[in-house]
């Protein structure tokens, strides 16, 4: 097996305006083996300019995050389920422009008031996987992000995608919304299914008592990391180790990384 690749998203990059200059600076202080570039809805009305301005990073920019709002291809509003199929269609244009192996998408979205968007929608799902093809028929990876879902466990949602899509589909396993709804170890035996693993840590809670979103720093949660590295090594996963846990400095950033390679390098010895 290939040496594992540990990179990081965009989406850490807490400390400075989420903004394409601002990005690339701090792409450059990074000692990481690849970036995992969360696409802004505001960049898809000038994707071939944003994709200009991205150019430095070529080579970098192993995985792309779709815009968030790609969530709503199953909303019950047709004009959300339009812009859903917009946001979609720029993140493969963009992934394909910069040679991405993987695209990450989210396809529900578990805190949405919208009941159709709240849990997967197979036929949604079938529909993005038939329209997908002229970008994945080319090694684009489409990878469906494993998030919470409100009436099954992911287990079985997974078990679902496995009878019902094509096996060029593949997963992105979050550690932390796995191990909210109890499913991370459940997950592990599907390791040669996931293309991405996002690497987060879990405290017990992903929304504070205010309201806000939390995050927890890598280390000061609940999860064993080499033991999850491990499972996933034995496993058969071959896919890219990808930080998603904000950083309020380049350091800050810098150690997640230097952390995740320092255990997946005792996995591998």
């Amino acid at each position: 097996m290939n040496e594992p690749y540990v990179g990081i998203s965009t989406g850490c990059f807490a400390w400075v305006p989420y903004d394409i200059r601002a990005i690339v600076e701090v792409a450059a202080g990074l000692n990481c083996d690849f970036l995992e570039l969360l696409l802004s809805p505001k960049w898809c009305n000038d994707l071939r300019l944003v994709m200009k301005s991205f150019e430095g990073l070529a080579g970098r920019i192993r995985s792309v995050h779709a815009v968030k709002a790609t969530d709503l291809i199953a909303a019950s509003d047709e004009a959300l389920r339009a812009k859903a199929r917009w946001f979609l269609e720029a993140s493969f244009k963009f992934a394909a422009r910069f040679g991405a192996r993987n695209l990450t998408v989210h396809l529900w979205d578990y805190f949405s008031p919208d009941p159709m968007v709240a849990d997967p929608n197979i036929s949604a799902i079938q529909e993005v996987v038939d329209w997908a093809r002229p970008w994945t028929d080319k090694g684009l990876t489409l990878s469906i992000e494993l998030l919470p879902a409100r009436s099954a466990p992911l287990l079985q949602v997974v078990q679902n995608f496995e009878r019902q899509l094509p096996r060029s589909v593949a997963y992105t396993l979050d550690f932390e919304f796995a191990e909210y709804q109890h499913s991370l170890e459940s997950l592990l035996a599907f390791a040669s299914r996931f293309s991405n693993a996002h690497v987060k840590d879990y405290a017990g809670k992903l929304v504070s008592d205010d309201g806000k979103r939390r995050y927890c720093k890598l280390g000061h949660g609940r999860l064993d990391f080499i033991r999850i590295f491990r499972a996933l090594h034995e496993a058969g996963f071959s896919g890219l180790y990808t930080i998603e846990v904000p950083s309020m400095s380049l350091e800050e950033a810098q150690a997640t990384i230097d952390f995740v390679r320092e255990r997946l390098q005792v996995v591998e010895n």
